[in-house]
């Protein structure tokens, strides 16, 4: 029971987060947008093809 618990783990290589520039931000804004479009086009289409069942029953 004497024996020295080990050491914590320390982690080796920890880099830096960079910053990102602004061609990389207008980048990921657009892609995000394109996102939230295709779900709003999802979300739509769906409501649709179910006013179209209801309609035509």
């Amino acid at each position: 029971m004497t024996e020295r618990a080990p050491e914590p783990y320390a982690p080796q290589g920890a880099h830096e987060p960079r910053d990102p520039n602004r061609e990389e931000v207008r980048v990921n804004n657009l892609l995000g947008l394109a996102l939230f479009g295709v779900f709003v086009a999802l979300f739509v289409g769906t409501v649709l093809v179910g006013l179209l069942y209801l309609a035509f029953d």
